[in-house]
């Protein structure tokens, strides 16, 4: 090996590196230019990086900021419209207004129409019966669907593991109970640690030990949906929900989405505890119902796959509301079921018209205390003789007037069936629950309501009835309501169990108290009197009816995409016509009604007297009169046996909406609008028979107006008291904050305890 010696005494071997010399830097002014430009390329570079987001938004209409960019193309590729396909002029321009992924649209189940105390599809004409669970969970502090905090396996803690069990066991409606207050609270967090189960371990979960023979596991099929990301991740559930950062409506969206993709129905069950004064005044629970409904409606797909898949449960149980009870009549200053709901109504389909399915609970109440031994929620006698034996709460009042109303015909009947162990119904024999039961709403549903020759045959699902099965009283009174539900002629056209949840005290849930499982004795009870259907039953019939849903779904989209196509264009020009039109400046009536009062008398309907929605409401107009427009899509379906509301009605209205003036309530800030309260049009012969026998149940038009201008003016005084303080959130919300899509998302703190019942 030859050694070479350089010049500068470096002593190194040829074919290799020199050997290391500490280096002399000195620090010279081009140095100092050199590291001046690589610290400024590194700045630019990093300043680019953080501007790379919104010139992908700006310029591509991409936002990967929080992960929207690859959310967005799995909802392309699934068929998802993302854009901001709103339906009304008044909701969010702004097309990121949802702080979650959105999901693929699925497979959601035809619009439902009522008919003649009937459900159909409105697609297809076929009838349907809802079977159902209420989830509760939104109504308490928990702030989403409870018991996901469960633990174990993926089959008992993941939510969407849950709700395709669920499917697997028949079920096609989902109850979700939830509060007003509870929707501006953030909730808890959902995500928990779980064992991941594929699907034939979750079809193994659902299907009964003791079926025989037992399933072929291979022939379950898929969830209709896949969620945009794994549904767990490194040992977790419910990653993909939205987080309780947010606040609690973003979550009640989502899962509404979800549930309506998985071909679910969705009730919407305002669920208050006893101390929520909401119910009691009559203006506040019409506004706090309208900003919720007016939120879905804003969802993206509301046109073309939500509409006619939702039902709004009015009050919970109002017979306990507001800790006091209301009745049908009004009394002592509250109101009455009638003046409450028919207010309520009004004014929903004063701002989204022939969009919404109701469904009312009754109350048994009277001033005597009397329920003729009916449960909570029931209440709808009106058999004259026996409203005056029993001096029961009287709703002849309310069904008159709703006989006048154009939506009567997407009204339905939710009464509570509860048996002696669970506080409902004394025990009683099978014959006399029957009687009761057929006297109350049987009637309602077979023969109809007349006044007059003006008839209308109501629809009745049971909003809840739920027990642990546990006694024999327990037994015979739902074998009672069974044989009911099974006669041929049955006035049934649902029903909803209490509740999924374990940690419900006086019934217990449908899965057993540790949660892992489900409680198959309340299963196969569910199976054999009332029709529920599970997958292990009959697995082909099974496979065969989701095809053909999925078949049916498929054959409609199209239909229903172009007639969202047009809502959207026509909303989106109404919206250009009046730019300050949004969620806070809706300038339709809250329609105030006041109803009659305790013994006041039912007549004949008055000629004079007329709908709230008619000439005097923007809705009103161009609302379509049929129950099958009510239920579903806007258009001529090519397959399909049933004429839609077209959406050139939709058009008028948006025109409508777009031609109303902003009227502002405080000069000083532009962001509140006052609603325009009108003198209310009077049930029939109710408020002209109080007024001249002088009853102190029903006050006259002024009267009423007159109050519920000086509650604003008492509202308006407390703002101005303390601005910084929001005193009166279901009249008044920032426009601020609505802009960013944030209806109802109010910084409110409250807490609402969970009701078993």
């Amino acid at each position: 090996m030859v050694a070479i010696h350089d010049e500068d005494g470096t002593v190194r071997l040829v074919g290799c590196a020199p050997l290391y010399r500490v280096p002399q830097t000195k620090w010279t002014p081009r140095l100092t230019v050199q590291v001046t430009l690589y610290m400024l390329m590194i700045t630019m570079s990093m300043a680019a990086g953080g501007l790379m987001p919104w010139l992908l938004e700006r310029f591509l209409g991409w936002s990967i900021g929080d992960n929207r960019s690859l959310a967005k193309m799995f909802a392309q590729d699934q068929g998802y419209a993302y854009d901001n396909n709103n339906t009304y002029a008044f909701c969010p321009k702004n097309a990121r207004v949802f702080s979650y992924q959105p999901l693929a649209r699925g497979y959601p189940a035809p619009p439902l129409a009522p008919k003649a105390g009937k459900l159909y599809d409105a697609w297809f004409h076929k009838p349907v019966v809802l079977r159902g669970v209420s989830w509760f969970g939104f109504n308490n502090a928990q702030g989403g669907p409870d018991g996901l905090w469960a633990g174990g396996s993926e089959a008992a803690t993941d939510f969407g593991a849950i709700a395709y069990q669920l499917k697997l066991l028949g079920f096609n409606t989902i109850r979700l109970p939830f509060t007003f207050d509870g929707l501006r609270t953030h909730g808890s967090n959902l995500v928990f640690k779980c064992n991941h189960t594929d699907t034939r371990g979750l079809a193994q979960h659902a299907t009964d030990p003791s079926a025989s023979p037992q399933p072929d596991l291979s022939l379950v099929p898929d969830p209709p949906i896949h969620l945009p990301v794994a549904s767990y991740h490194q040992g977790l559930c419910n990653t993909y929900m939205p987080p309780n950062t947010e606040h609690v409506i973003q979550r009640l969206l989502w899962t509404v989405q979800f549930l309506v993709a998985n071909g679910f129905y969705v009730v919407l069950d305002y669920h208050p505890d006893a101390s929520d004064a909401t119910p009691l005044d009559a203006q506040d629970f019409a506004r706090a119902w309208m900003y919720t409904w007016a939120t879905i409606t804003c969802l993206p797909n509301f046109a073309s796959d939500i509409r006619g898949r939702i039902l709004l449960d009015l009050l919970n149980e109002p017979d306990k509301a507001g800790g006091v009870g209301l009745g049908w009549a009004g009394r002592d200053g509250l109101p009455g079921l009638d003046e409450l709901y028919l207010t309520t109504m009004d004014s929903i389909e004063n701002i989204t018209a022939a969009d919404a399915l109701y469904l009312l609970q009754g109350s048994p109440l009277s001033a005597s205390g009397s329920s003729y031994g009916l449960s909570s929620g029931d209440g709808f006698v009106t058999d004259p003789a026996t409203i005056q034996r029993h001096n029961l709460s009287d709703p002849r009042p309310f069904f008159n007037e709703l006989l006048q109303r154009e939506y009567r015909s997407r009204v339905l009947l939710g009464p509570h069936l509860y048996g002696p162990d669970s506080g409902g119904a004394a025990a009683a024999p099978a014959a006399e629950v029957l009687a009761r039961l057929s006297s109350s709403w049987g009637r309602l549903a077979r023969e109809g309501y007349c006044n007059g020759r003006d008839c209308m045959r109501l629809p009745v699902v049971v909003g809840e009835m739920g027990s642990r099965l546990g006694s024999s009283a327990e037994l015979e009174y739902y074998s009672a309501v069974a044989s009911l539900a099974q006669q041929r002629d049955s006035p049934l056209a649902g029903w909803i169990w209490w509740a999924c949840n374990a940690n419900s005290a006086a019934t217990g849930g449908l899965v057993t108290d540790d949660w892992q499982e489900f409680a198959w004795p309340k299963i196969q009870f569910l199976q054999k009197h009332f029709g529920l259907q599970p997958w292990y039953s009959d697995t082909d019939s099974f496979l065969t009816s989701v095809a053909a849903q999925q078949q049916d779904a498929v054959k409609a989209r199209a239909a229903a995409d172009a007639a969202a196509a047009e809502e959207a264009a026509a909303a989106a020009a109404a919206a250009a016509a009046n730019p300050a039109l949004n969620l806070t400046t809706i300038t339709e009536t809250v329609v105030p009604v006041k109803a009659a009062g305790e013994g006041d008398s039912v007549g004949p309907a008055s000629s004079s007297s007329s709908s709230s929605i008619g000439a005097g409401s923007k809705a009103g107009a161009t609302a379509a009169s049929s129950s099958v427009s009510a239920a579903g899509g806007r258009t001529q379906l090519a397959d399909v046996h049933e004429a839609i509301k077209p959406a050139g009605s939709v058009a008028g209205q948006q025109a409508a909406q777009a031609a109303a003036p902003v009227q502002q309530a405080n000069t000083a800030d532009a962001s509140y609008v006052q609603f325009d309260v009108q003198p209310p049009p009077a049930i029939v012969a109710g408020v002209a028979a109080a007024s001249t026998a002088g009853s102190s149940a029903a006050a006259p038009a002024a009267a009423i107006s007159s109050k519920l201008r000086s509650t604003q003016l008492r509202s308006q005084a407390a703002q101005a008291a303390a601005p910084a303080q929001l005193v009166d959130t279901h009249a008044k919300l920032p426009a601020s904050l609505l802009d960013a899509g944030s209806a109802l998302l109010l910084e409110v703190q409250g807490t609402v305890e969970e009701e078993p019942i």
